[in-house]
């Protein structure tokens, strides 16, 4: 695994929205023009979130996260620029956003358990 370069601290992003806007998003990155695996991704993607101290939850078809929204599309960014260092020419995400509900977790560091889902 590549060491990731993470130049921005998530809490400076989190100050810097206001107002905050707490959601939860489900996201899939899609590496192109490589390997049939693609778990090396999925690893480097967990280790972005994890550096970054966001609460996250992998199922089968992608990555749910929640916190505040402009801190989540910067991970996302950082979990591109990570699969494109592993070696993909391009990379996809297909994200939802879900703003609807007031309950997400408002900080990006929480140490609450796996976001529990049925999507599995």
């Amino acid at each position: 695994m590549s060491h990731i370069n993470i130049y921005t601290n998530i809490a400076d992003i989190e100050k810097a929205a206001k107002p905050p806007l707490p959601c939860c998003v489900d996201f899939a990155v899609y590496p192109l023009g490589t390997t049939v695996s693609f778990e090396k991704y999925i690893e480097q993607v967990e280790t972005v979130l994890k550096q970054l101290g966001l609460t996250y939850h992998v199922h089968k078809q992608g990555t749910i996260i929640e916190g505040e929204m402009l801190a989540i599309m910067y991970a996302i960014k950082c979990c591109h620029s990570a699969c494109l260092a592993l070696g993909s020419a391009r990379i996809i995400s297909n994200i939802r956003v879900d703003t609807g509900m007031d309950n997400y977790k408002t900080g990006a560091r929480s140490t609450a358990a796996p976001i529990p889902t049925t999507v599995d």
